[in-house]
């Protein structure tokens, strides 16, 4: 069982609505569903070993490289937390009808990002679009959608 039908498992269980046709969550979802995400990824932050409140002003501000831990690291925790996010990610295509479909094409068009077997990267080490890099046309594999 993969972990997006694990996750779908989990939320007939809870009785959490599990979409099967890509649809808009209502306001009430999306904002339960922000809020999980941010939730997970502050507690990944924490398990790395960074003050989640100084990390996050410094994430947004794009001062990542001068960020520096505050308290020792936790793998284990690291690992729980990861797996957190990616459960709730998996909620969220849930919550919208979508699936690994989505995944797929996003995958396909990062893979793009390499031309020729260049990668170019940011300071922080994010890798960068290169010139003429078009992202996944996910509108369209919504459109045509069949289950």
């Amino acid at each position: 069982m993969s972990e997006h039908e694990k996750v779908r498992r989990f939320h007939e269980v809870m009785g959490i609505p599990a979409k099967t046709r890509p649809e808009m969550p209502d306001e009430a979802t999306r904002l339960l569903r922000c809020r999980l995400m941010l939730e997970e990824t502050l507690e990944y932050i924490r398990a790395s070993g960074f003050s989640a409140d100084v990390a996050w002003a410094r994430f947004i501000s794009m001062d990542v490289v001068s960020l520096k831990a505050t308290h020792a690291p936790d793998l284990a925790a690291m690992a729980a937390e990861n797996a957190d996010v990616r459960y709730i990610a998996h909620g969220n295509d849930l919550a919208m009808g979508v699936d690994v479909r989505v995944f797929a094409a996003v995958h396909e068009a990062n893979m793009r990002k390499a031309p020729g077997g260049i990668v170019v990267r940011r300071q922080d080490g994010k890798v960068v679009k290169p010139e003429g890099w078009q992202p996944a046309d996910v509108a369209r594999l919504l459109r045509e959608w069949e289950p």
